[in-house]
């Protein structure tokens, strides 16, 4: 049985995103486009349902990329260093990072068009069919991207890096995560779950 890695931290908010982002995109599905339906959804429990799930998911990028991949970068590069040898996961490493750091930014990108339909959907007390297909559309390829992006990160990079560090080494990203949330921990509750079954 493998031990606990304080990187599951991050594997765990993947699923929590990946779970919440597909009901989302199931309820819209359900959405007819008259003003009654745009305000009683977006005005209510499933407009502040992707507001989370927005904030969430910046914040989860941020952590990786200010915490996670410049801490396991520092150490990797500090072994290389001590041993007298090439910094070739040091490099290796980089180059995942800057992947993975294009793929946030697209993911971003959608999420906040997302978030742009559905604050307009809120000023306008209505969201127009065309714009509702798109909503629908973003959703789907938003939910495709981060099931793609999960899978690189929880299968390729999170096992490199805690096969190339010490307990120690990962103990301390472990606290810098924590320390960095900044929102609740996403994690250990059922923040985005409640959600859910608040608007069923």
């Amino acid at each position: 049985m493998s031990q606990a890695s304080p990187i599951d931290e991050l594997r765990k908010e993947h699923q929590l995103f990946l779970t919440d982002i597909s009901e989302v995109h199931t309820m819209i599905q359900g959405l007819g486009s008259s003003p009654e339906d745009a305000r009683e959804a977006f005005g209510g429990m499933l407009g502040a349902r992707i507001d989370i799930f927005r904030q969430g998911i910046l914040t989860h990028f941020r952590r990786e990329e200010e915490c996670l991949y410049p801490d396991a970068r520092l150490f990797v590069s500090q072994v290389a260093g001590t041993a007298g040898r090439p910094d070739i996961l040091g490099h290796f490493l980089d180059s995942e990072a800057e992947d993975d750091v294009r793929a946030h930014q697209v993911i971003a990108a959608r999420t906040d068009e997302i978030a742009a339909l559905v604050a307009a959907a809120r000023e306008k007390g209505q969201l127009p069919a065309q714009s509702l297909a798109h909503l629908r559309t973003l959703l789907g390829l938003t939910r495709s991207l981060l099931q793609r992006h999960a899978e690189k990160e929880d299968g390729m990079i999170f096992p490199f890096i805690e096969r190339s560090l010490s307990p120690d080494q990962l103990a301390a990203i472990g606290e810098r995560l924590r320390a960095f949330r900044g929102i609740a921990d996403l994690t250990g509750s059922d923040d985005l779950s409640g959600l859910g079954a608040a608007e069923g």
